[in-house]
């Protein structure tokens, strides 16, 4: 069976595993403090000499690896977070910071696993994983969390709920792409 992941809401993957009754296990594979590439930089909107904890792990349900979590978070809002213990809730360790994301701006795309990808989740090189990159904010909107979270396919389902949007109450966006009828 997969395991069904709500994107509607903000748990992390502790309480997800809790709510359907299976055990969470994160195994630790790397954690250090550096400065953040360009791409990560720019999601948190840090400076070029900030910099950020990087937290890698390969997280479990009932000891089957299913997600590898790769994490980066800022080193100035969670001091000496890589001195706690990382197997656990991340986001819990967050809110411990008064820092927990309250949003997050996520997207979900189909890439093949690379060779340590594979490796660690348990899956042949060239396999297709769900790769959710998001952005996470604290209330007062600050950027809290950047991570890639990539899940077997096999055993993962993406589960988003949606509602249409009131037009008269949203804000006007720009046409994207334009067909034209001949």
């Amino acid at each position: 069976p997969r395991f069904e992941f709500d994107h509607a809401t903000l748990p992390g993957f502790t309480e997800q595993m809790r709510r359907i009754h299976m055990e969470a296990g994160a195994r630790v594979l790397h954690a250090s403090t550096r400065r953040p590439t360009a791409d990560v930089r720019h999601a948190l909107g840090l400076t070029r000499a900030e910099q950020v904890h990087q937290i890698l792990r390969a997280r479990s349900a009932n000891g089957e690896p299913i997600v590898l979590e790769e994490a980066f978070v800022p080193a100035a809002v969670f001091p000496r977070l890589l001195s706690a213990d990382l197997t656990g809730s991340l986001y819990a360790l967050m809110r411990d910071y008064g820092a927990a994301p309250a949003s997050a701006d996520e997207h979900v795309e189909a890439i093949r696993a690379d060779d340590r990808q594979a490796e660690i989740l348990g899956v042949p090189p060239g396999s297709p994983v769900l790769l959710v990159t998001r952005t996470s904010f604290a209330e007062d909107g600050t950027a809290v969390e950047f991570s890639r979270d990539y899940h077997r396919s096999d055993r993962a389902r993406i589960r988003i709920t949606s509602k249409v949007e009131d037009p008269a109450s949203s804000p006007a966006r720009p046409a994207r792409g334009r067909t034209t009828a001949r």
